[in-house]
């Protein structure tokens, strides 16, 4: 929590420094230049600083009156550049600036300085509250190994597949994250006792069947209706709970364990790994390769992916049938 807290006001005092990069852009020069030409350097930062005004008030003017939008994009129609380009150039400029804000705010708050409070609390408490939540998922874990993982996954009468993953998979997942919760709050603000890691453990044991059960459900849904984008953003989701539950282990076992650290590269891998897996070749494949056993195949949501699912459809496109051909143009 302390963390996260520091994290924000690291945000908010960032945006507080927002013209810093121009007053040290202007004194480097400064530094550098002497006083030679003055006047030179004092229009030119004027000018860098009425940019964003310029930006902001001219869109806003463009906005409120078509006449002067329409002039506006009359004078610059020749000098307009790709939407992309315009997009990358932005990003460009907002990461540069962010990050040089970020780290002038933190160059003027010094080193931050945790201060770890002692837990104040009887052990008593969280054994009693964790000891009854405990019984409710034993009793609910038992149900998911006898039925659902032994049961050959039988669906209840009058419930389809995406009924039975989307109400089952949301509420799972967040027991989950209210269990990661609760175990990290009473393991900082409630005494040590060795009955209550065993619980704790055991509400993380309980936690890890839970997520099993999610990810069954998940994989019930997909194998009915395919994969998409979102689908593969709910499994990253699972598998990053699933290390960060690792991680309370871990700190139950081993007080003096890194779990923010832990779970800050945790996070950060998994995020890379996404980013640069080619996600829509990989759920083309997949989907094109499960087309003969679906009977409602969705092109229009395969089309709409971006180039990377190109090779799939073009390799899927030369091995079908005329007739299939045909449909994939339609």
């Amino acid at each position: 929590s302390k963390s996260l807290s520091e994290m924000l006001l690291a945000v908010f005092g960032s945006m507080g420094c927002m013209f810093v990069p121009f007053t040290d852009a202007y004194a480097c020069w400064q530094e550098k230049k002497g006083k030679k030409n003055k006047k030179l350097r004092a229009v030119l930062i004027g000018l860098a600083l009425a940019v964003p005004g310029i930006l902001m008030l001219g869109l806003c003017l463009m906005f409120a009156d078509a006449v002067f939008e329409a002039m506006v994009e009359r004078l610059f129609a020749g000098f307009r550049v790709s939407e992309n380009v315009m997009e990358v150039i932005i990003m460009l400029l907002f990461g540069f600036f962010s990050s040089y804000c970020g780290m002038r705010y933190l160059a003027r708050r010094g080193d931050i300085q945790f201060k770890t409070s002692e837990t104040a609390f009887d052990a008593v408490i969280a054994m009693t509250f964790s000891g009854v939540l405990l019984v409710m998922y034993v009793i609910f874990c038992g149900v998911q190994v006898l039925y659902l993982f032994a049961g050959n996954m039988r669906l209840p009468r009058g419930m389809t597949y995406a009924q039975y993953a989307h109400r089952g998979f949301y509420m799972l997942l967040f027991v989950c994250f209210v269990n990661f919760v609760l175990v990290l709050c009473m393991r900082k603000y409630f005494a040590r006792h060795k009955i209550l890691d065993g619980m704790l453990l055991s509400i993380c044991a309980c936690t890890y069947v839970m997520l099993a059960s999610s990810a069954y459900r998940m994989f019930l849904y997909i194998g009915a209706y395919q994969l998409t984008v979102m689908r593969v953003f709910v499994l990253a989701a699972l598998i990053a709970l699933s290390f960060l539950l690792a991680g309370v282990v871990l700190i139950i076992c081993r007080p003096r364990f890194p779990l923010f650290r832990y779970s800050v590269a945790v996070v950060s891998v998994i995020y890379l790994c996404l980013a640069f897996s080619h996600m829509d070749y990989f759920i083309a494949s997949y989907n094109l390769s499960h087309a003969p056993q679906t009977q409602n195949m969705d092109w229009s949501y395969l089309s709409a992916l971006s180039l990377d699912a190109a090779p799939a459809l073009a390799d899927y496109y030369e091995h079908a049938s005329g007739q299939e051909q045909e449909r994939i143009k339609y």
